[in-house]
């Protein structure tokens, strides 16, 4: 068993939760920036899942930011360019304002435990 610092596209057992499941993670690259969308738009599931957390996430710059944002993004300024990722049953979800376009993709990295052990 790794430690959480070894990001992967593919699942990978890390270690054991705190009632002795396994502890999973997976990196998933969940594709483009949905632009403006505030309804909690499914970007990603992961089977099976029991207890789950976000390690991280993040939006990849495109164009010509080349940043990278860290999320949650919360602006105070303004709610246009605010970017959150949730987990909701056993799906990713995504939520954004509609002044985040120069942003690519959205990669996730997820820890989780199974209904199935």
């Amino acid at each position: 068993m790794g430690g959480g610092n070894n990001y992967s596209l593919e699942e990978q057992v890390i270690g054991r939760w705190i009632d002795g499941h396994p502890l999973y993670q997976k990196t998933i690259d969940c594709g483009a920036n949905p632009i403006g969308r505030n309804d909690g738009t499914v970007i990603a599931t992961i089977p099976d899942m029991s207890i789950g957390f976000i390690k991280c996430a993040y939006l990849t710059g495109s164009g010509n930011t080349g940043n990278i944002i860290s999320l949650p993004r919360i602006l105070p300024i303004s709610a246009a360019y605010e970017v959150s990722v949730n987990i909701v049953g056993n799906n990713i979800t995504y939520n954004s304002g509609d002044s985040t376009g120069s942003y690519g993709n959205v990669i996730v990295t997820v820890q989780y435990t199974k209904t199935t052990d």
